[in-house]
């Protein structure tokens, strides 16, 4: 589960890729998403990290955070053709359809994470 500390939901169900194979699939090829989802990649440290949506079919939004899980960018992006990069810890990938307002500096709680 995600949210914010105010207790907003973001997402319940939600899938971790923190290994090398499973962040470099990511959403690709996922022909849809199930309602309430996002996806979490996780990295060892933070970093500079480039986003593409070749191969998804879906827009997204893109929620970049620190260390400290406090969101320092967000970005839509479109099917097959977007493109983002920014500096991260974790990075949560949100199908538009379950997407809710996200600002840069709010801290979000990821629980089973």
């Amino acid at each position: 589960m995600i949210k914010k500390t105010d207790g907003t939901i973001i997402a319940r169900n939600i899938d971790i890729m923190d290994t090398y194979l499973s962040r470099m699939r990511g959403l690709m090829f996922k022909t849809s998403a199930p309602d309430d989802y996002a996806a979490v990649f996780k990295f060892d440290r933070e970093k500079k990290v480039d986003l593409h949506m070749l191969f998804v079919p879906f827009n997204i939004h893109a929620v970049f955070l620190d260390k400290d899980n406090r969101v320092n960018k967000t970005r839509k992006m479109k099917a097959w053709t977007g493109r983002a990069k920014g500096r991260a810890k974790k990075i949560i990938e949100i199908p538009e359809k379950n997407y809710r307002e996200i600002k840069k500096g709010e801290k979000l709680i990821i629980k089973n994470q």
